[in-house]
């Protein structure tokens, strides 16, 4: 038993390490059980077998902060938008590739933008349920915790 926690250990380490290498500032490891709460923490909606889940936070950088809130242009602001989520889009595929390669199901979700169907909860435009709350799961595995207007906040 102890050699299998090893591995899990070494492997949770190995996804850290390889995350960090790619740009990420943190990941963490969150359980099924870590996301109980709101349906949109469920990972099951989106992967039914899903028993553990892959956090990670990319940091946006502060560059472009006095341009933005000055009103002087967003579009430095947008432009960092778009590089970090094509950052995102690529530590996560190298993250689920790393655990296909160790023999377990593994994919990333979309970051943003996928919602629950009507049927399921939502009550609409004006209520929209993300398939799966990236946000829920970081602060589960401890990677930062909540702030203002559900933002997460990671040191």
């Amino acid at each position: 038993m102890s050699s299998n926690k090893n591995s899990v250990f070494s492997l949770k380490e190995e996804i850290q390490d390889l995350a960090r290498s790619m740009g990420a500032a943190d990941a963490r490891v969150a359980t099924k059980e870590m996301l109980e709460g709101p349906p949109s923490g469920d990972p099951t909606y989106v992967f039914p077998h899903a028993r553990t889940v892959v956090a990670f936070a990319v940091p946006l950088g502060t560059d472009y902060i006095d341009d933005y809130l000055g009103k002087k242009t967003r579009l430095v602001f947008k432009r960092v938008l778009y590089e970090k989520y094509q950052l995102v889009g690529g530590v996560a595929g190298a993250i689920a590739g790393k655990l296909r390669q160790r023999g377990f199901r593994a994919e990333s979700v979309a970051p943003n933008a996928v919602f629950r169907s009507n049927e399921e909860g939502s009550r609409g435009p004006s209520f929209l349920v993300p398939d799966f709350s990236h946000r829920y799961a970081a602060v589960a595995s401890g990677l930062g915790t909540f702030g203002w207007s559900g933002n997460v906040l990671v040191e």
